[in-house]
Formats: structure tokens, sequence, C-alpha cells
């Protein structure tokens, strides 16, 4: 335990008997609503993903057993949720959670939550006791997604962030201004605007490198191919 944990005597004998004493997490979606001050899957409005039993837990009940495995230090934990199918997915170091069936050639089930509520999700974690986690929204993974149901397809969240202006688009946007604008202007204005995209990109460059050479460091600790990231 973190040296700013207290326990009463009794509940830290109990979770040294069960083996439960040390950091925790969950981790799932939640909509904006979601209970910032409860861990995930505590109402409605979030889904959560235990480490401890590898339980699935939404609206405060949990499931133990639905095909997952419970996880733990080192390991490395993805979540997928379909909008158009309304279903989250699991994966433990690259393997689907829960249970699934192969159909005619093609792979059914496995979702931990199906017809979820219509709305907009947010990647959440919950940690407990000293608990940490590090979050990797792509373009790369140490794991990509296996078996993965048929007609099921995941982007990494990094899409949703364009990358940064360049200085040819800085140069278009310039020669959009109208022609009875003071060239003075206009040239403090295109120098102000390289200048920002300068430092965009060089920061985006520097995240993205990071980026690689972590998931690279990964991957070798693994003896998996870095083929991908070269």
């Amino acid at each position: 335990l973190p040296p700013n944990v207290r326990l009463a005597p009794k509940l830290k004998k109990q979770l040294q008997s069960e083996g439960n004493v040390g950091g925790h997490t969950r981790i799932g979606y939640s909509m904006r609503l979601g209970d910032l001050q409860a861990p995930v899957g505590y109402d409605k409005w979030s889904y959560g993903y235990r480490d401890i039993q590898g339980s699935r837990v939404h609206n405060s009940r949990r499931e133990d057993v639905w095909g997952s495995e419970p996880y733990g230090p080192g390991d490395i934990v993805g979540f997928a949720i379909s909008s158009d199918m309304n279903k989250i997915h699991f994966f433990r170091n690259g393997e689907a959670m829960g249970h699934s069936i192969i159909s005619k050639g093609k792979r059914e089930g496995g979702a931990a939550f199906e017809d979820i509520a219509d709305g907009t999700y947010y990647p959440a974690i919950s940690v407990f006791l000293g608990g940490t986690v590090r979050a990797n929204f792509g373009p790369h993974f140490v794991y990509n997604p296996r078996k993965l149901p048929h007609g099921v397809k995941v982007k990494p969240m990094s899409e949703l962030c364009e990358k940064p202006a360049t200085v040819d688009s800085i140069q278009s946007l310039v020669k959009q201004l109208p022609k009875k604008t003071d060239d003075s202007l206009i040239k403090a204005l295109e120098e102000a605007l390289k200048a920002e995209a300068g430092i965009r990109n060089e920061s985006y460059q520097q995240h993205f490198d990071q980026h690689v050479a972590d998931v690279k460091k990964e991957r070798e600790a693994r003896n998996m191919s870095i083929n991908d990231l070269e």
C-alpha cells in the first residue's frame, strides 16, 4: 500500500487474506453524466472491466463469469466501443475477452456489454489504493486486437485528433484574405501563423516519436515484431 493509505485493521487483514492489497483499477467507458466520484460501472452511465476476477460492472451490478480473465501489473488491456452496433469489447494482451462462437466461418459474440444506451462515450479509468494506468490512444499499439466478431471494425482514438496545420496550409489560408487587406497586416499574420504552426508540428512530432518508442520498447520486451514501426 502507498504510505498515504490507511485501512482499519479488520479490513486490512481481510484484504491481505484475499491477496487484494495493493493498487487496483477499472477500465471502460462513461458518458458525461457518469459519477466522477465513483468507479467506472457505478451507475447506468458507465461500463467497466475490473482487474479483480476480470469482472464486468455496470450500474453497480458485477458479473465475474462472462468469459474474461483478471488482469494485473504488466498486462495490456484494450477496449473498443461500437457506436453502430451498441457494443463494448475488452481485450487482454491482444486476446478478446468474452464468449464467442464461430458460425459458418464468422465469429460472433464476445461483447462485454450489448445494447448500451445511445450517447457520447469517453474512455474512463478508475484507480484505487495507489493503482496506476498508462493510456495509449494510438495510432500504434503493442497488441492489435485479434479475434474480433464479424462486422466489428476498430479505429484508434488518435484519429479523432487532427494533425496540426502545415506551413503550406497556412499560406493557402492567408491567400483567402480580402484583397484590400494591408500588406503589412498580411505579412504579420502570416509570420505569426507560421510560427504557431511550427511549434505545434514540432510538439506533435516529438509526441509521436515518443509514442512509437514506447510501443517499440514494450513489443521488444515481449519478443514481438516491430516491422510496422520502422
